[in-house]
């Protein structure tokens, strides 16, 4: 089979999204030989409703975690459960534009020492989201969540870190790529030994990303793709927010998990090639 996709839910409301992207799927058909994978991350009730709903497409199939394992472990369980050649981690408010599937498929299948693919995604209002980011250090990291950011001394840091010296609309090594839309070669994915089980949440991009680097596997910024992202971002805060916001605390514990994984291990040298 060439193509699984991957689709990770777990609240009442995320499941509202799986049903729109699923009719979009089946009244948008990629081009190859494909199959879906539905993931409930403990929601048994809503996983129950779309199995019945879709009981006659044969290539959907339903995978339920008794419990919520997370972003990473999640979509994990649909890929360890699927049978393509790649594999795309689709988030349920992700809505790929018509064809632009099969043209992420097309380029995966001339390139072959890529691993990662991201394409572009545009949040509803219009505004480009930047989803590529160079690998951060801790310093990075502080330096975003607080008032740090907003000194002279840190901006162009923040901004080196944040990648807006570079142009959104060309296709381009990176680092690592935001894991809302990826498209993910299987043997690599194995070889590196996939997402992480140690994050929850957050950093299982950046860390599959890092080790994809390693073996010397690209990741590849892809704006010929492109998404619409109705998207509200969990990880906004500064440090005071531990204090208020879980996902703000889970994205700190992520981050300490990162950095002493990768404490000794060279970051590795990313040196951009553009494409047409």
């Amino acid at each position: 089979m060439k193509l699984s996709i991957v689709i990770l839910f777990t609240f009442d409301k995320e499941a509202l999204y799986v049903r729109n992207i699923l009719k979009w799927i089946l009244q948008n058909e990629p081009q190859c030989d494909y199959e879906v994978m539905i993931v409930s991350n403990g929601n048994q009730t809503k996983l129950a409703e779309f199995q019945k709903q879709y009981a006659d497409q044969k290539n959907f199939n339903f995978i339920l975690n008794q419990k919520n394992l997370g972003y990473g472990q999640g979509n994990h369980q649909g890929i360890v459960a699927s049978k393509g050649e790649f594999v795309l981690i689709l988030n349920p408010d992700i809505e790929l534009y018509k064809g632009n599937i099969d043209l992420m498929v097309r380029y995966m299948e001339d390139q072959k020492n890529v691993g990662v693919l991201a394409p572009q995604l545009i949040y509803e209002d219009g505004t480009v989201q930047d989803v590529y980011r160079r690998f951060p250090n801790f310093v990075d990291f502080i330096i975003k969540r607080t008032f740090l950011r907003n000194l002279p001394v840190f901006r162009y840091r923040v901004f080196k870190y944040l990648m807006h010296d570079k142009n959104p609309e060309l296709i381009e090594d990176v680092d690592w790529v935001v894991g809302a839309c990826l498209l993910i070669r299987r043997e690599m994915y194995d070889e590196v030994g996939g997402f992480d089980p140690r994050y929850f949440l957050f950093l299982e991009d950046t860390d599959l990303c890092r080790l994809m680097w390693e073996k010397g596997h690209r990741v590849i910024y892809f704006p010929k793709a492109k998404a619409t992202h109705y998207h509200q971002r969990l990880s906004d805060g500064g440090i005071l927010d531990i204090f208020r916001k879980k996902t703000v605390r889970i994205h700190i514990m992520s981050a300490i998990k990162y950095f002493m994984k990768f404490m000794f291990r060279k970051r590795p040298h990313v040196t951009p090639r553009l494409d047409v």
